[in-house]
């Protein structure tokens, strides 16, 4: 660099990281001795740029009605809509009948979606009809680590709402409910 430089930018650095740096000006062929040293340390960037992405363990917990024979893991799968950063993801659910497809508009570390979703029928099977399903489901990064320029979330939790509508037909009837889901997330 020229003598008259006066800062200097690296890139690449991991967060929460501490750093040296010594200056060593040269001159016709010979070098100074080193400067000092100066220490930096970056900064730890805020959960709320932690980047969803990836395949991820689901632990479930019904909270109402409590029910532990519904408990249990499932796989999901986030796909961001960026390249880099933080944003908007895309949560693919592949658990047999329970498999889903929702959207996550993000706000800071917090994510939320609903959609309608077709789990169950309604009525005898030979004339049963879709009792479809709305689910709100709210998620939040809670812990993240950095490597290079990524900060990306290692862990996440929030809940899940689901809600049946009335369905009727001739012969037959489901009455409304819900059910609410503790929902906890790790890397798989």
């Amino acid at each position: 660099m020229a003598g008259t430089v006066t800062s200097y930018r690296q890139a690449g650095l991991t967060p929460a990281t501490g750093y040296q740096y010594r200056v060593v000006a040269v001159r016709g062929g010979k070098r100074s001795p080193q400067s000092a040293a100066l220490a930096v340390s970056t900064l730890t960037p805020p959960i709320s740029q932690a980047r969803l992405q990836g395949s991820w363990n689901v632990h479930l917990k019904y909270v109402h009605p409590a029910s532990r024979s519904r408990n249990g893991t499932a796989t999901w799968t986030l796909s961001p809509a960026c390249t880099t950063g933080a944003c908007d993801v895309t949560v693919h659910a592949a658990n047999g009948r329970y498999s889903f497809t929702m959207k996550l508009a993000r706000a800071g570390a917090r994510y939320r979606g609903r959609a309608v979703v077709n789990f169950y029928r309604c009525g005898p099977r030979g004339s049963s009809i879709p009792d479809l399903t709305t689910l709100n489901i709210r998620l939040r990064a809670t812990h993240a680590v950095g490597e290079g320029q990524v900060w990306a979330a290692t862990s996440w939790a929030g809940t899940m709402v689901g809600t049946y509508h009335y369905v009727s037909a001739a012969t037959f009837y489901c009455s409304a409910s819900s059910y609410t889901v503790s929902l906890a997330g790790t890397p798989s």
